[in-house]
């Protein structure tokens, strides 16, 4: 991303951490050779201007369950065999 900028609250309370990022005006700075914008182009400029951001999985058990899908890579192994 070559524009905007990220904001992040981190929160270390009662023995927990919490994570929450808003990055204005969006997610994807695309624009196509016709003009058209990803969905994504200024789809966070509302969070940002409530002073809002979403909440972020920080640790392992918080991303496994937020996950849609995953990938699992081994070293030293072809996928082909």
């Amino acid at each position: 991303m070559n524009r905007g900028t990220q904001n992040d609250l981190i929160t270390f309370r009662d023995g927990a951490v919490t994570f929450c990022a808003v990055t204005p005006p969006g997610q994807s700075g695309f624009v196509g050779p016709d003009g058209g914008k990803s969905p994504h182009h200024d789809d966070q400029m509302a969070l940002y201007g409530r002073f809002a951001c979403r909440p972020q999985a920080l640790l392992r058990e918080d991303v496994l369950t937020v996950a849609r899908d995953s990938v699992t890579f081994v070293i030293g192994t072809d996928p082909r065999d």
